[in-house]
């Protein structure tokens, strides 16, 4: 029986637990919650939004979510995709998120990832805004007043990811880092933001590089999380829509509740 033992491979995920300065950190390593530490994973294995923990808002003709078959493929690494589009109307709209009220920066630490790509960019004849992360009204079209993400608008700021802390004011940094988008998903582009405990700084970043650092207008507030994508015209040649790879949410408090 011990010759068998240690004949079993060492897995990095175990030896981040043996590793591991406490047993909270092991727990967060391997996604067990505790009064201290939350992980809400959603890989879309299965692209049912409530069987992922999530809501649906929706509006306009066609908005809606499914299986993004497409970009579930060798190119893309993913398994399993689901897809947001927003129809073919002006104005159409969808959002996939937790309550607005769900969450309540400095109180814990908090961390917000996904790993996703377009199908197609945004254009004069097919615009549209995406923004994802954490907001005060992520069930809604247009700017909260208070807001921690990423923005894709290519008619306000170009081609590159924006990153934004919003509490009233906004600060806005450009990440020098363009959205990418493909028929395939071989281009997926990993999100990150983290907020500290006590919400007076925000790092962004993309595919594991810093991107930016906000220390002003970073909310302390309820808010909940979540992407959201709004058509700025009608439907044209491709209706814009984003293939979500997975969405990881990460909330560690340094006292217990």
């Amino acid at each position: 029986m011990v010759s068998d033992a240690r004949r079993l491979p060492i897995t990095a995920t175990a030896r981040t637990i043996v590793a591991a300065a406490s047993t909270r950190a092991a727990q967060t390593a391997i996604g067990i919650n505790d009064e201290t530490a939350h992980v809400h994973f959603a890989d879309f294995v299965s692209a049912d939004v409530d069987g992922n923990g999530y809501q649906q808002t929706t509006s306009g003709s066609g908005a809606g979510s499914r299986q993004m078959w497409e970009f579930t493929t060798v190119a893309s690494n993913s398994q399993g995709v689901i897809e947001l589009g927003v129809g073919t109307t002006a104005g159409g709209f969808i959002s996939l998120h937790v309550g607005n009220n769900a969450i309540v920066t400095s109180t814990a630490a908090m961390k917000f990832s996904m790993r996703s790509q377009f199908w197609s960019l945004s254009t004069v004849a097919d615009e549209y805004v995406c923004r994802a992360g954490i907001s005060n009204d992520v069930t809604s079209t247009g700017v909260g007043a208070r807001e921690i993400y990423f923005r894709y608008d290519r008619l306000a700021h170009g081609a590159n990811w924006q990153c934004v802390t919003r509490d009233t004011t906004e600060t806005l940094t450009d990440s020098g880092v363009a959205v990418t988008a493909s028929a395939t998903g071989a281009n997926m582009q990993t999100l990150e933001l983290v907020v500290n405990e006590a919400a007076t700084e925000v790092l962004f970043y993309i595919d594991g590089t810093l991107v930016a650092t906000h220390t002003t207008d970073v909310p302390q507030n309820r808010l909940g999380y979540g992407v959201q994508m709004e058509a700025s015209t009608a439907f044209a040649t491709s209706e814009p829509r984003i293939g979500i790879d997975w969405i990881r949410f990460e909330i560690t408090r340094s006292t217990p509740r």
